[in-house]
């Protein structure tokens, strides 16, 4: 683009470069579209994959942990009613634990799937504009172009832990250490009582905890995805721009300084042909390793 910017008469030049800076203006608004597809898209993924599958499977385990505790609490009737709370609570901690740890791995898979789709479709959207906009100014400039593809990742790193045993409030201190002095029959009602909701809550908080830790992890896969394909717009944006603007700015030197750059332009891209040759049999040996 600079070679050609330096030989093009310059009224042409000026009608090019203003052509050029009403394209610039269209793909900008292109990008401004782009975020707000990708933010829905995004929201979409939370709504109705996680927070449906959260909800299905909070549901399920609620009713099968309750099972579980109904079959096994009569098991313990020979504990004291110390044991037999501390009994209850590491089996519904275990079984709990267990059973989000197997669901997170399964659910991280399936949301990696759908983000991985959605952005696929926005890697299209992305390359076609690209690609328009290399286009265009190949055939204003007359000027080939080779076509790069970029492609979507998923980032599965994230820290989470498990949250059970919460500070009891001070009412439950009272209630909990009143009820160990009871009547062993009438304690151990008011322990199953007690152990019944304490299920019911630690379930709902890990479902809340896991559906926030999965919807930040698709909120930062989110925004480094759109860093890297806005990037690839604005790179194309910027390296075409820069070119003409530095061929424009050449007009203005003497012929010698004119016929320096272009030779130096010349010997940049031989130099460039050479480094592609190379990367591209890098890659062909590499593909055929992996086969």
């Amino acid at each position: 683009l600079e070679m050609k910017s330096l030989i093009t008469p310059l009224d042409e030049l000026q009608e090019k470069i203003r052509v050029f800076e009403q394209k610039k203006l269209e793909v900008t608004t292109e990008k401004d579209d782009f975020l707000i597809l990708l933010d829905g898209e995004a929201k979409k993924i939370v709504t109705t994959i996680l927070e449906e599958d959260l909800t299905t499977f909070r549901r399920e385990l609620y009713l099968s942990a309750s099972e579980h505790f109904e079959n096994n609490y009569k098991e313990y009737a020979d504990l004291s009613l110390k044991e037999l709370r501390q009994r209850l609570e590491d089996q519904i901690i275990a079984e709990v634990r267990d059973a989000y740890t197997v669901w997170r791995v399964r659910e991280d898979e399936k949301l990696a799937k759908a983000f991985e789709a959605s952005c696929q479709r926005f890697v299209v959207r992305i390359d076609e504009t690209v690609d328009a906009l290399i286009a265009f100014s190949a055939e204003l400039f007359g000027i080939p172009f080779d076509i790069v593809k970029a492609d979507a990742t998923w980032s599965s790193k994230s820290v989470f832990y498990y949250k059970f045993r919460e500070q009891p409030d001070g009412i439950e201190i009272v209630t909990s250490s009143l009820t160990l002095m009871l009547p062993k029959f009438i304690g151990e009602k008011i322990i199953i009582k007690k152990m019944k909701e304490y299920l019911s809550r630690v379930i709902d908080l890990q479902a809340a905890r896991i559906g926030y830790d999965f919807e930040q992890k698709i909120e930062k896969s989110k925004l480094a995805f759109r860093w890297e394909m806005l990037q690839r717009i604005d790179a194309t944006l910027e390296g075409i721009g820069s070119a003409i603007a530095q061929g424009m700015a050449r007009r203005s030197t003497n012929e010698r300084e004119v016929q320096e750059r272009t030779e130096s332009l010349m010997a940049l891209k031989s130099r460039y042909s050479e480094l592609e040759g190379r990367i591209k049999a890098v890659r062909e040996h590499a593909s055929d390793v992996r086969r």
